[in-house]
């Protein structure tokens, strides 16, 4: 008898143990799992954000367009290239709505790092095991064959250091590429300083190509840390980023400017920029169901991407930069 009420003590206790630690249970927030994986994780693919074109009266212009020409995307007119790019796009929502925000992150990644190897013309590997994202490799690999084929036209134009001196420091923003770095493990050197202080011309070219090999690289570091753990500190910062734009949907006025700043602290958007900044025109290979332009500039995971931040009208002010670069 003794025994017997030993162990239902003993079975008591362990029960109230249970309880007790399952009332006191906590999910995880984003906040706690970015800090505990940025303790233990070696950081990759640090970003260096670019400055936005800080002329209020052109970025606020832009803002307010955006309703104007999400209406007429809806119509007929094809003449514009932006309403055009909207309109090949505008259905992607629907092929993406199981997708997480995850699965968004590290195909819109992939895809760009594909585009920017083939833009920058640097040589680095296919990414051809990636464990976390499996099914997202054979899902989508019409899509990602696709951008890997794509033609490209770049501007092969050199910046040089007596140029740059001229550039309004509000304009800045049109040029995203002098404010990759030089370092892969750190951004303590920046191209723009650089080349300010060099006027030949060999060398400049030399330091570009070599701000576009880093980039590169740290993007395929990224991808196989995704691919390796499922995760990284910039998908942790998109994550946020999208919780804190749609906690803000709410407010009656916005800063447009205030937003880009924002949007530039995630790699998605800053590899857009690059896109727009140095691309003449963008061709997608034949066969492409899901994006439907001969000509276009992003990709439907990009698009989603800002979507899914509620970012949509930036569109518009990649389209700006666009034009003045080209």
């Amino acid at each position: 008898m003794k025994y017997s009420n030993l162990v239902k003590l003993s079975q008591l206790t362990v029960l109230a143990t249970l309880v007790s630690c399952a009332s006191s249970y906590r999910p995880e927030t984003m906040e706690q799992t970015f800090s505990r994986i940025q303790a233990r994780e070696v950081e990759s693919n640090l970003v260096s954000p670019p400055p936005v074109i800080e002329d209020g009266n052109v970025v606020t212009t832009l803002y307010q367009n955006y309703n104007k020409i999400s209406e007429n995307i809806n119509g007929n007119d094809h003449g514009s290239r932006t309403i055009a790019s909207f309109n090949s796009n505008k259905k992607s929502g629907n092929l993406f709505k199981d997708y997480s925000n995850k699965r968004i992150y590290f195909l819109t990644l992939l895809t760009q790092y594909y585009e920017l190897k083939k833009l920058f013309k640097v040589e680095s590997p296919e990414i051809v095991i990636c464990p976390k994202f499996h099914s997202s490799l054979i899902d989508n690999e019409r899509q990602i064959v696709d951008r890997k084929n794509m033609e490209i036209n770049s501007s092969d134009k050199v910046v040089q250091s007596q140029e740059i001196e001229k550039i309004d420091k509000r304009e800045l923003g049109y040029y995203p590429e002098l404010f990759l770095s030089l370092n892969e493990k750190e951004n303590d050197s920046l191209l723009i300083n650089e080349l300010k202080k060099s006027s030949n011309t060999e060398k400049n070219i030399n330091l570009i190509n070599q701000a576009y090999s880093v980039h590169v690289h740290k993007l395929k570091a990224e991808i196989m840390q995704l691919c390796e753990n499922g995760y990284s500190r910039n998908y942790y910062v998109y994550e946020n980023l999208t919780s804190h734009f749609d906690s803000n949907s709410s407010k009656e006025t916005t800063n447009a400017v205030t937003d880009l700043k924002i949007l530039t602290k995630t790699p998605l958007f800053n590899n857009m920029l690059l896109k727009a900044a140095l691309t003449g025109n963008f061709k997608v290979t034949q066969n492409n169901n899901y994006l439907k332009e001969e000509n276009q500039l992003f990709n439907g995971f990009e698009i989603e991407s800002l979507k899914r931040l509620g970012q949509d009208w930036s569109q518009l002010y990649l389209s700006k930069v666009q034009d003045v670069r080209k």
